[in-house]
């Protein structure tokens, strides 16, 4: 199927679906011809937080199922206490129907962003061998992360959001066909 610009000339829908995405695809030069090798590609996703998220209940963030997070970066600003802490927590993994695998994303702290007692902007850094390598010790299976999800940790308080509170998920996808640790079963 191709598409025509004003000019007629032919422009693919690969090539149009390559720039509307943003995917930049990887090419290995081999005996002089193009072969693709692993593709990775970049999306960002912005969350305005409303209302509240129940204690001990999560709201999803990202999930790229099948594909699989290589890296990215998460920010979030929320609520937090005098002592810039927060109940709420990053956690990935893979989330499927034989069981979830989720561990925690270290977050720091923007002070200069920050107002105690009000909101806190935190951020991290997606390090995934490091986090694979803390999925592994705890499931003692190799998990692909998929899934990233906001969790109030605190089982007692709902966590309430100001209207200005959000987060923002940047993440580097994987998209070759590896195991699919989202569905087990399949």
């Amino acid at each position: 199927m191709r598409g025509y610009v004003k000019t007629s000339v032919p422009v693919s829908l690969s090539l149009s679906l390559l720039l509307v995405s943003g995917f930049a695809a990887q090419m290995a030069l081999a005996n002089g011809e193009h072969e693709p090798v692993d593709a990775t590609f970049q999306t960002t996703g912005t969350i305005v937080l409303k209302q509240s998220l129940r204690a001990g209940d999560f709201m999803l963030l990202k999930d790229v199922t099948p594909l699989q997070v290589v890296g990215g970066h998460v920010a979030l600003k929320v609520p937090c206490d005098r002592n810039e802490e927060t109940p709420l927590r990053v956690l990935v993994g893979s989330a499927g129907e034989s069981g979830s695998a989720l561990v925690s994303v270290e977050l720091e702290i923007i002070e200069d962003l920050s107002t105690p007692r009000r909101d806190c902007v935190y951020h991290a850094d997606l390090d995934v061998e490091h986090l694979k390598n803390e999925l592994l010790a705890e499931t003692g299976r190799e998990v692909n992360i998929t899934d990233i999800v906001l969790a109030n940790s605190d089982e007692n308080r709902r966590v309430r959001f100001g209207s200005d509170n959000g987060n923002t998920v940047t993440v580097n996808l994987l998209t070759a066909a590896g195991e699919d640790d989202h569905h087990d079963d399949e």
